[in-house]
């Protein structure tokens, strides 16, 4: 199980920021979906099936991809078109970092949304 990412490590991923700050260091433009393009990358193990599995083109993922690597400043995937990606050192921690923040993402929209919510108070 992997330690939660404390929420003040995390600044400006919610929102379209020019500068995000990840436990501390700055990084350019970040957003959920080249996150989750990353992600889905990495668990198909290349971007023809990531991009079918997205409904995206094998292009637009692979641009976001190399979009996330250029904020980060660090080559995250190594491409190869015979066998597909293998993700670097840095490329399997943003793996697991994403896929953490995208699923607490996901429940903090259930909860606002208000998914199994139970009514409190009087009416």
């Amino acid at each position: 199980m992997l330690d939660p990412v404390p929420a003040s490590a995390i600044r400006g991923v919610w929102q379209d920021t020019s500068v995000v700050s990840v436990a501390g260091v700055e990084v350019g433009d970040l957003s959920l979906k080249q996150l989750e393009h990353f992600l889905t990358v990495a668990e198909e193990g290349t971007i023809a099936a990531a991009a079918a599995r997205l409904g995206y083109s094998a292009p637009a993922v692979a641009a976001s991809v190399s979009e996330l690597e250029r904020s980060f400043g660090v080559q995250l995937a190594v491409r190869r078109r015979s066998r597909g990606v293998t993700l670097t050192a840095n490329g399997q921690a943003v793996r697991d970092w994403a896929a953490q923040l995208l699923a607490s993402h996901g429940d903090l929209v259930h909860q606002v949304r208000g998914e199994g919510e139970e009514l409190i108070g009087s009416l």
